[in-house]
């Protein structure tokens, strides 16, 4: 969406521009105004009934606070007594009541006065909580880390920051099974399409599973949304094979393609396709009710459920270790991105989950990733991307062991664009691997004889654009111009912030860039339509790569009816790829999280956006007592 000015827009608390296509609050569906406010008349219930409630107390604090003894006291004058050993009470002070302070008088709506302390009573020692809807509200919150959001506008949604908190705000037209594997597409707002033996007709049926307030008129204005020009989306390439769009009525879509393209339906489960309501509010199982850019979002489940959370929060913290020690502190449920400096804190001598985290019911999940990472050579750079032995003598300077050390061996080879477990990935022996003596041979062949610009007399500089100010980061960057270093070229790193770095990396910028690339779909052509020239920025090929060879197998394949015949031509794409180097390939990683024992029915995913909205509470016995 093209704003010209600010004038034109609401601004919200901070004094920032609130685009029309901002999380509006729709009208509540239940009887009480907020989440918050059905708590606490759920626990003036429950105090009618305390019996009632002591018994559930037990298990919740169990799940709170997993291998610490407590018994439920009494109660009177409107708190609860829980009376706990001497150890539990020191480990609560030192560790869990500022953190439960903190994160409830945070929430949305939270109670204006939240009275958590410990008092000691000779022998024995008891908490005294002067508001049970703040028990059940702790229960209810599911926090974890995430990067900044750049924008909550689903066609904008570039980044997989930006899905994960888009999908639990909006639906999308089809979706992605989240236990399924391998992994299937199923019913969203509409059904399955029917699809015409030609391959270039869909006729999508609303659901009947689902009372989505959305109908085909809804979804048709936001796909016209997404492919026109004038919005500028970086997903508009989902929809470069379209050429019509219709609304038959209000529960049947009608879209008409140019040409076959067998993975069409993925694309209507991307987050590009969540489809807004007229006015900008979506119609999924939460809203946003704060949003606090660098600090944190919180999202309110619009219909509180009977075993799920209710609220989900994601706090933007930076720093790996800092994220750890929230984990370890219990201000966490869930860790998504172990950083490497943490590793030996959670894998013990054996390789197995450290028995202090076993002993709290922590659980380690690991899984393979559609995911790719590398550095990217922008084709339209003088002197980057009009060299091609330059990027091949860079590429075989690369060193992959020592890149993996770095990792903690937590990353794989990457050989190309597409990950071994997709179909069509090209399984022979890469033509740059590591080699000081063939990078010194080709530095000199590229007009740099080592290293030194004969135009300048001085070293080769160049610069590396990196989306992120982290530790890591910086890091991984000194540790890429340590490689280069030995051919004789200096790299320079840019840090910027990531909606800066994305900006200018969209606009070509930039010389080299650091990226990855998370597949929307598990196909082949998710990753290899990043080299497709048609998708040059702001489209998803940030490289602007361009080759006639490239883009003649790649169209072909589009078009082949016959899978073992599109694989073919996916190897061929994937060996001028290899050979052409617009991206040096530095790894696949491994998928590692860290999840609390009071985060049930998680399932690992290469597609996590809008996942918590299946997350089981196992913190919750509390809820079941709701009225």
């Amino acid at each position: 969406m093209n704003v010209d000015s600010a004038d034109e827009l609401d601004l919200n608390e901070f004094g920032e521009p609130i685009p029309k296509y901002y999380p509006k609050e729709p009208e509540s569906r239940c009887k009480y105004e907020s989440f918050s406010d059905a708590l606490t008349a759920a626990a003036e219930d429950l105090l009618k009934e305390k019996d009632a409630f002591f018994d559930s107390l037990p298990v919740v604090w169990d799940k709170l606070f997993p291998g610490l003894p407590m018994r439920p006291g009494r109660y009177e004058g409107g708190r609860i007594y829980l009376y706990v050993p001497n150890a539990t009470v020191n480990f609560i002070m030192r560790r869990k009541l500022p953190h439960i302070k903190k994160v409830l008088s945070e929430l949305p709506n939270a109670p204006k006065k939240i009275d958590l302390r410990v008092e000691i009573h000779s022998a024995e020692r008891k908490i005294k909580i002067y508001s049970v809807a703040a028990l059940c509200m702790l229960c209810a919150v599911f926090t974890r880390s995430l990067e900044r959001v750049n924008s909550m506008d689903p066609i904008m949604a570039q980044s997989i920051y930006d899905s994960k908190a888009v999908l639990l705000v909006y639906e999308t037209p089809l979706e992605i099974d989240y236990a399924k594997r391998p992994y299937s597409l199923a019913s969203g707002i509409c059904d399955l399409p029917e699809v015409s033996a030609d391959g270039l007709e869909y006729i999508f049926r609303k659901s009947k599973k689902r009372a989505s307030a959305l109908t085909a008129h809804d979804i048709k204005r936001h796909l016209e949304r997404l492919r026109d020009p004038k919005s500028a989306s970086p997903g508009s390439w989902t929809l470069k094979d379209v050429e019509s769009i219709d609304a038959l009525d209000a529960d049947t879509l009608k879209i008409i393609l140019k040409k076959r393209n067998h993975v069409f339906p993925w694309m209507m489960a991307m987050s590009y396709a969540a489809v807004p309501l007229p006015d900008g509010s979506g119609t999924g199982p939460y809203r946003l009710t704060k949003w606090r850019k660098n600090h944190d979002m919180v999202f309110e489940r619009k219909t509180p459920s009977t075993n799920g959370f209710d609220t989900v929060r994601y706090l933007v913290v930076g720093d790996a270790s800092t994220q750890w020690l929230m984990f370890l502190k219990g201000e966490m449920d869930f860790l998504g991105e172990i950083s490497r400096d943490n590793w030996d804190a959670i894998i013990d001598g054996e390789g197995e989950l450290d028995s202090k985290l076993t002993a709290q019911g922590v659980t380690l999940h690991s899984s393979p990733s559609l995911d790719v990472r590398y550095i990217g050579f922008n084709m339209r750079d003088k002197v980057v991307g009009n060299n091609k032995k330059l990027r091949q003598a860079l590429a075989s300077a690369f060193d992959f062991e020592a890149w993996k050390r770095f990792y903690g061996g937590r990353v794989d080879f990457a050989d190309g664009p597409v990950p071994a477990m997709v179909a069509g990935h090209l399984d022979e022996p890469v033509p740059y691997p590591f080699d000081l003596e063939r990078a010194r041979a080709l530095i000199a062949e590229a007009g740099y004889p080592d290293g030194i610009d004969p135009t300048t007399g001085r070293h080769l500089t160049l610069t590396l654009s990196i989306g992120r100010a982290t530790q890591d980061s910086r890091e991984q960057g000194e540790l890429l111009a340590s490689f280069f270093e030995k051919i004789g070229v200096r790299l320079e790193l840019s840090f910027s912030t990531w909606g800066a770095f994305l900006k200018a990396v969209n606009e070509g910028r930039v010389q080299m860039y650091m990226m990855g690339w998370v597949g929307d779909y598990p196909d082949a052509e998710n990753f290899l339509q990043l080299f497709y020239s048609k998708n040059a920025s702001p489209g998803p090929n940030h490289s602007n790569y361009s080759s006639p060879q490239f883009d003649a197998s790649f169209e072909k394949a589009m078009q082949c009816l016959d899978a073992a015949e599109r694989e073919s031509c996916w190897k061929d794409c994937q060996r001028i790829v290899r050979e052409d180097v617009p991206w040096l390939f530095t790894h696949f990683p491994k998928s590692y999280s860290l999840v609390r024992p009071t985060v049930g029915n998680y399932i690992p995913s290469a597609f996590p956006y809008g996942q918590e909205q299946y997350f089981i509470n196992n913190g919750s016995a509390c809820e079941k007592n709701r009225r």
